[in-house]
């Protein structure tokens, strides 16, 4: 069964579209885009050649209600030198009607080679019995499974918004058909690496320190290329030490006896 790219939506439905707001246009109206995905995990240390599952949410932007669901389609971009596709684990407690990766070779092609650094795939709910939903709690839509390769200071999978003339990331709306209520798209982070280095403690002293503050403070200073050094501050694995790691780091500082 074919995904749900964007160039078929607009040209043999014409329902909706996406605006830059964040929004989306349904009945001459602005309808909130409120699901998002998630990784789980979304960041991840690993060996060369260690074998990771990782699970694809649908969550309820709101933190409270459920939002009904009828398909998804899912463009994902890795790295093939520091990552390697191995399977797709249709393992979700929703029973899609469908899911998989549709032939595309008439489109964008993603799907010619699923071991080329992209493809997207699709679901599909049951037309009778209930449409997916999408939780606070969030809702497991599929895992997929990746080996690690080289090592690497960092590498993601990313949930791309488009890819190529026609395939574009989507989910759409059980309630109102056609629209596309996707907000933000997530990116998982993988450092590979032989060193397991405790984080934070960057001279490795087996205590997070003014040492290891003044180590912290030198690396958020680095423009360019990231320092090996810096490895032990970069808590999120996005490659660059900022205010985000500096939470995690003040909590392990506190932490210390």
């Amino acid at each position: 069964m074919n995904g749900l790219h964007r160039g078929w939506i607009s040209a043999g439905i014409g329902i909706s579209m996406a605006v830059s707001c964040g929004q989306a246009i349904a009945g001459g109206g602005l309808v909130e885009t409120n699901v998002f995905y998630e990784w789980r995990p979304s960041v991840v240390l690993a060996q060369p050649g260690e074998t990771i599952d990782f699970g694809l949410y649908a969550v309820s932007e709101d933190g409270k209600s459920t939002e009904s669901i009828s398909a998804t389609d899912v463009i994902l971009v890795w790295d093939v030198d520091f990552m390697e596709f191995i399977q797709f684990i249709d393992n979700s407690p929703y029973d899609w009607f469908t899911t998989g990766f549709p032939n595309d070779s008439a489109l964008d092609g993603l799907n010619n080679d699923l071991d080329d650094g992209d493809f997207i795939y699709s679901s599909f709910a049951q037309f009778f019995g209930g449409f997916a939903e999408a939780t606070p709690e969030g809702l497991l839509v599929v895992t997929m499974r990746y080996t690690t390769g080289s090592l690497t200071l960092g590498t993601d999978i990313e949930v791309a918004a488009t890819r190529g003339n026609f395939s574009q990331t989507a989910i759409l709306s059980g309630d109102i058909p056609g629209l596309d209520i996707k907000g933000r798209l997530p990116t998982a982070r993988i450092r590979v690496t032989t060193e397991p280095y405790p984080a934070g403690d960057s001279n490795e002293d087996g205590a997070i320190d003014l040492l290891d503050y003044g180590d912290f403070y030198a690396c958020t200073l680095v423009t360019g290329e990231f320092p090996f050094e810096c490895r032990f501050f970069d808590y999120d694995v996005d490659r660059d030490v900022d205010i985000m790691d500096y939470a995690q780091f003040q909590i392990d500082f506190s932490d210390q006896p």
